[in-house]
C-alpha cells in the first residue's frame, strides 16, 4: 500500500519497485486503476522491460482495482473465502513461476 497526493509520486515509486523485481527475476502482481496501470506501463516499458514477455512468461499480472474488488464482493461487503481464492489464485501462480526459473530469485512482489 502506498499514499501518495500526486499521481506522478505514486507511479514513479510503483515502477522503481515493480521495474526492479522484474529485473531480478521475480514476479509482480499489480491491483490499480486503468489509468495508473496505464501509466506504469508506460513508466515500464521506458526502463527497457517486455511487457509483453513478462505477462506471458506469468511473472508480471496486473488487474484492475474495480474489478477485483466486485469479484469479492458479497452482500456489499468483502468475502473473505473468495478473496483468498481470487487472489491466492493469482499469488499461487506468480509463486510457481519463480519456483521454475532458476535464474529468479523467487521472490513476489
Amino acid at each position: 500500500m502506498q499514499f501518495y497526493s500526486q499521481d506522478k509520486f505514486l507511479i514513479e515509486e510503483l515502477s522503481e519497485y515493480v521495474g526492479s523485481a522484474l529485473q531480478a527475476g521475480d514476479a509482480a502482481i499489480v491491483v490499480a486503476t486503468e489509468q495508473h496501470r496505464n501509466n506504469l506501463l508506460q513508466w515500464l516499458s521506458v526502463r527497457g522491460l517486455d511487457i509483453a514477455g513478462l505477462v506471458e512468461q506469468g511473472r508480471f499480472q496486473m488487474m484492475d482495482a474495480a474489478q477485483l474488488l466486485s469479484t469479492i464482493m458479497s452482500d456489499g461487503r468483502p468475502n473473505g473465502d473468495r478473496f483468498k481464492e481470487v487472489v491466492g489464485g493469482i499469488v499461487a501462480k506468480a509463486l510457481r513461476v519463480c519456483e521454475r526459473q532458476p535464474s529468479a530469485s523467487g521472490n513476489l512482489r
